[in-house]
């Protein structure tokens, strides 16, 4: 007799199944066949590599045409402002760099003018970053063996200078003050392998040392001699403290510039007028001996910015001076490698 299915049992219930793959291991026992020597393969028939040439040669000549300059720069502020009723800060900017290319910048800003120490910081800082985004310009016209014609460096140096204005215009427009407010005077110096441009607006004088061979000299070190000389005129008015700014006012035929050549250049140096009542003379024609024994230190990399900080404060310097900001820039030429 049959049996009979219990209920509710399942006719055919579901089984997934799912393939594993073995997994070999260590005890996994390796499956039987013939076992094969090892044999270690041919060596190769290729030539052995030759080692590349040393790029020394290459290097020197790139060094060889590349000087070595020195930098050092230091703004300090006035005893004037110091003793005033509501102390000034520092209205000098000054830049000295050789990170990218030999630069000097220094900007003074307008004693009668309420924010300029915003004014000329925002301009030495705005304008450096500009030299560098410009380079593959700078090196056209400064590095090139082309000589570059009077039009294209006029050219030159009236951008910068608008560029300048420009960003006092900003300041003026984020600040919501007039223009005038932070206006202040430029000088600055762009050094290449060939030549050097130069500019300058206001009063705030540049010097440059150059070397020269002095004939019938009984050594080698005697033949040579050091020579100071500056750029521009004073840029004074017809009064006292009257000067040109970077302002609205600023017309295209007072901006001071040039280019000369780096041939036989040992040092350069720029700085607000304030510096210049001891280290210039009054009409620009003649630079102070302090400028040269400066440039020796930096040369011998025995210069600090201590050293320019005590001597805007020493009394020889402050007496009988009018307490103004003071800040000076320079670069020195330690040696030209090759």
């Amino acid at each position: 007799m049959p049996r009979k299915k219990k209920l509710g049992a399942a006719r055919n219930p579901v089984v997934t199944s799912i393939r594993v793959k073995p997994r070999r291991h260590a005890r996994t026992p390796a499956p039987v066949g013939p076992v094969r020597k090892a044999t270690r393969p041919a060596a190769s028939k290729r030539a052995p590599v030759q080692p590349c040439p040393a790029p020394a040669a290459v290097t020197q000549i790139t060094q060889a045409a590349a000087p070595v300059w020195h930098a050092q720069y230091e703004a300090v502020v006035g005893l004037s402002h110091r003793d005033s009723r509501y102390p000034l800060p520092c209205q000098d900017a000054v830049l000295a760099q050789v990170s990218s290319r030999p630069m000097l910048l220094v900007a003074d800003g307008a004693g009668s003018s309420a924010v300029s120490e915003i004014g000329s910081q925002s301009v030495v800082t705005g304008l450096a970053r500009l030299f560098q985004t410009l380079e593959y310009l700078l090196a056209e016209l400064l590095d090139s063996d082309d000589a570059s014609d009077e039009a294209r460096t006029r050219q030159f140096a009236l951008v910068i200078v608008k560029h300048a204005r420009g960003i006092l215009e900003d300041l003026s427009r984020a600040h919501r003050r007039a223009l005038g407010d932070f206006r202040c005077t430029l000088s600055a110096v762009i050094l290449g392998r060939k030549r050097l441009i130069w500019l300058k607006v206001g009063d705030s004088p540049l010097v440059l040392e150059h070397e020269r061979q002095q004939a019938g000299a009984s050594n080698e070190s005697e033949r040579k001699d050091r020579v100071l000389s500056t750029l521009g005129h004073n840029g004074k008015g017809e009064f006292a403290n009257q000067t040109v700014f970077i302002d609205e006012k600023l017309q295209p035929d007072e901006v001071q510039f040039g280019l000369l050549p780096v041939h036989q250049l040992t040092g350069v140096a720029v700085m607000s007028d304030g510096a210049a009542e001891r280290l210039v003379a009054t009409d620009g024609s003649k630079a102070s001996i302090q400028l040269s024994q400066w440039f020796a230190a930096l040369r011998s990399d025995t210069f600090s910015r201590r050293a320019l900080t005590r001597f805007f404060y020493s009394d020889d310097f402050t007496k009988g001076s009018s307490g103004d900001d003071c800040s000076v820039g320079m670069l020195s030429l330690m040696q030209t490698v090759g």
